[in-house]
């Protein structure tokens, strides 16, 4: 009895439909050079992720850019930034639906030596499945030709 009650909680913890990424292997691909808006309002999109194929994009307000920039939204609750992660080819989205939620610090902001240090952590849902992803506390270093990117006020 007790050999079949531990198999079935290994079954269960092994069939909880979720998917984490490892914080420490984001990378920061590419920061938006190019003007387009989000409710509106100039953006920015930073693209992260683990390779070519497990990325995320996000998206904050140009205006929002600043050194101890915090935002914080749960099931969609702020669209005052986005994000979708395409990982382990399955799309993962924000929700108002599903306990999604998405939390933002620019921890740095060093114009001079141009570097921001970024920390994001998020849980997302791919709708069609109900399966979720999550990152916690992913630091993103982003430099040079993409700080200036992020930090553009008006993108041609």
């Amino acid at each position: 009895m007790k050999k079949f009650l531990l198999s079935a909680g290994v079954m269960c913890v092994l069939s909880m439909p979720a998917a984490w990424a490892d914080a420490e292997a984001m990378k920061v691909v590419s920061v938006s050079d190019y003007s387009f808006t989000l409710n509106e309002q100039q953006a920015v999109s930073v693209i992260f992720g683990a390779s070519d194929y497990n990325y995320c994009s996000l998206t904050v307000l140009r205006q929002s850019v600043s050194d101890s920039f915090k935002f914080s939204s749960t099931q969609r609750s702020d669209k005052d930034a986005s994000i979708s992660c395409t990982w382990d080819k399955k799309h993962f989205v924000q929700s108002s639906k599903h306990p999604t939620g998405l939390n933002i610090e620019i921890l740095s902001l060093d114009k001079e030596a141009k570097k921001a240090e970024v920390s994001v952590s998020l849980k997302l849902v791919e709708p069609s499945s109900d399966e979720y992803f999550e990152l916690n506390d992913a630091r993103l270093l982003i430099t040079d030709q993409g700080f200036e990117h992020l930090i553009e006020d008006n993108p041609s």
